[in-house]
């Protein structure tokens, strides 16, 4: 009551009053500018998500009469997926939906969820995609050449050991780390001498257990 009274009978003067009202409409003009800027940042923060989302995206089109696999749920687990089908494409619908048929009618799908289908006889010119006909000459990749030795089994039977030896590692072959400290070098040579019967000795030069 007493604010009022002074309002109305002017005892405030019209500058502080002018201030009072004033902040508000200039607090309404700051929150619209503050909208403003903040709605021309989060374009331009969509505009770099996009295109760093998109650095690996390839863009896939497919058309009428394609067979597709759809990712649907398996028959067991409603939160499980897997690629079902061969099934026929009938149109494309919008920018990514395909209008697919399934075996209990026709239905959209988006193309995230198509994978496009190729039989083993396939056989397209000119696409990089290409699958060999059943009755296509078959190509040799690789080689080997399976060498025989000219004793007998007892003969390899003796010689293997002495072959072989000198082909395991010892304790004194064992290469320590030159980034550990002396100390844990020391210590880790004093475990290897200690265990040598077991990591190899030198008259054998054969692994134990470990």
């Amino acid at each position: 009551m007493a604010i009022l009274r002074e309002i109305w009978s002017q005892d405030i003067p019209d500058e502080e009053k002018q201030s009072t009202y004033q902040y508000v409409f200039d607090l309404r003009n700051r929150l619209e500018e503050t909208c403003k800027l903040v709605e021309e940042s989060l374009k331009q923060s969509q505009v770099k998500a996009k295109a760093h989302f998109d650095r690996k995206a390839r863009s896939r089109e497919l058309k009428a009469g394609d067979k597709v696999l759809i990712l649907l749920p398996t028959d067991s687990h409603k939160l499980l997926m897997q690629w079902k089908g061969p099934f026929e494409i009938l149109d494309k619908v919008g920018i990514a939906d395909y209008k697919v048929q399934l075996e209990s009618g026709s239905k959209v799908f988006h193309i995230n969820l198509l994978k496009q289908y190729f039989p083993r006889n396939s056989h397209t010119t000119g696409d990089s995609r290409q699958h060999p006909r059943p009755d296509d000459d078959c190509e040799d990749v690789a080689a080997a050449i399976l060498e025989e030795s000219d004793c007998d089994q007892e003969e390899l039977e003796v010689s293997v050991p002495s072959c072989t030896a000198s082909n395991r590692e010892i304790v004194s072959d064992v290469h320590i780390c030159s980034d550990l400290s002396q100390s844990q070098q020391e210590e880790l040579r004093q475990l290897l001498e200690e265990f040598r019967d077991i990591l190899g000795s030198p008259r054998s030069n054969e692994a134990g257990r470990t």
